[in-house]
């Protein structure tokens, strides 16, 4: 849609981890204790200047439809065509996906639910840190320090990968990541175009009310994550 050649998609929003599960947890990804992806029992316990960030699965999506590569040479443009000519020639190569593919991009999103980054590790962690959009191609050949989900990626079928920053008003920064079955070569005006429209969605992550009861004492603790400074 919009001559956008990704097909799935995954949100990644900040979670605050007190020092000493951090220490524990490390800076490599990390399995998600819950299936959202966010730490309930580091949040529960609240969130202070010291505490580290974390960069935690907010959810994904696929679309049905795929934008096929159209290299013929009848149909080549030269550098002085028009934008609408180039959409044109982008929506005549639209083609659906298969039920297989879309299989593939839901056991990827559930792979991907798992893990969890901290601020400038992984492709969520290193947009979130620098709030510069990264297009990453043969994802599923990178080394896993640069694509950490690159077994995902083998298994699944990603090979490009697209990280956009996306500012939201109470949060401060989400990560929001496009991914392609296609080796995708990188478009400038493309990540420029989505990221401007992305910004007017004005995304606003909910928190969640976490309430602990103590078995000791039977007193009750309630409360919630505070955003990003």
């Amino acid at each position: 849609r919009n001559s956008i050649p990704f097909e799935h998609v995954d949100l990644w929003v900040p979670s605050f981890v007190p020092p000493s599960l951090d220490k524990e947890l490390g800076s490599a990804p990390q399995m998600a204790q819950m299936g959202s992806g966010a730490n309930l029992a580091a949040m529960a316990q609240g969130s202070d200047s010291n505490d580290a960030c974390r960069l935690c699965f907010a959810g994904s999506a696929t679309l049905n439809v795929q934008v096929v590569d159209s290299s013929n040479a009848s149909t080549s443009m030269t550098s002085l065509a028009s934008l609408e000519e180039k959409q044109q020639e982008v929506h005549k190569s639209v083609s659906p996906l298969s039920a297989d593919e879309i299989f593939n991009f839901s056991l990827y999103g559930d792979y991907s639910e798992k893990f969890s980054f901290n601020v400038g590790c992984g492709l969520p962690g290193r947009v979130f840190k620098t709030g510069i959009a990264a297009w990453e191609q043969f994802v599923s050949n990178a080394p896993s320090h640069m694509f950490e989900r690159r077994g995902g990626a083998v298994q699944f079928g990603v090979k490009t990968a697209l990280g956009l920053p996306i500012e939201s008003p109470n949060v401060g920064r989400i990560v929001l990541v496009m991914y392609s079955r296609h080796n995708r070569e990188k478009d400038e005006e493309l990540v420029n175009r989505v990221v401007k429209d992305m910004r007017l969605f004005n995304p606003c992550p909910r928190w969640k009310l976490v309430v602990s009861v103590s078995p000791n004492n039977g007193e009750n603790q309630t409360s919630l994550s505070s955003a990003p400074p």
